[in-house]
């Protein structure tokens, strides 16, 4: 369930209906490259798996990508701090923003919600969790059936 549903501008891709979505995934641990790319294979988006949050920010002042899904834990600078300055680039925004995070006790989520991610996702994603807060944050009619990516299995990595 998205936590604020009213900040968030639905944007079709830039070239049209056909075009996959753009999202940009700011995550060190490697491993969640892997899971959350097979995800959003079947979601009609392209992953930008980037490890850094100031790598992040300046890819997503120059591709502007659909959506970003923040971890909170990185080194350096953490997911909070990149967010603010993402909601302070004008090129950037207006994209929606996903956390994601270790971290899933209430504090973490209601220092998520008050600071004003569209989201939040736990770690161990849990897959169907992580699909559905995607859906909410794009157009559902340009990421395909819901149903149909929930009953498909995540099978070994291309």
């Amino acid at each position: 369930m998205l936590l604020h549903p009213e900040k968030q501008k639905l944007r079709e891709p830039r070239a049209g209906t056909g075009e996959q979505f753009a999202i940009l995934y700011v995550e060190d641990n490697v491993e969640y490259h892997d899971i959350v790319g097979r995800i959003v294979e079947r979601m009609n988006a392209r992953l930008n798996c980037i490890p850094t949050a100031e790598t992040a920010l300046e890819i997503a002042r120059i591709e502007q990508p659909d959506l970003v899904l923040m971890d909170l834990n990185l080194p350096g600078m953490d997911g909070f701090e990149a967010f603010k300055r993402l909601k302070k680039m004008p090129e950037t925004s207006e994209i929606p923003v996903i956390a994601i995070s270790a971290g899933a006790m209430v504090e973490t989520r209601e220092k998520v919600l008050a600071a004003g991610f569209v989201s939040f996702v736990p770690k161990p994603i849990f897959k169907p969790l992580l699909i559905r807060e995607i859906s909410g944050a794009l157009p559902v009619r340009s990421i395909g059936s819901l149903d149909q990516m929930l009953e498909q299995p995540l099978g070994k990595p291309s």
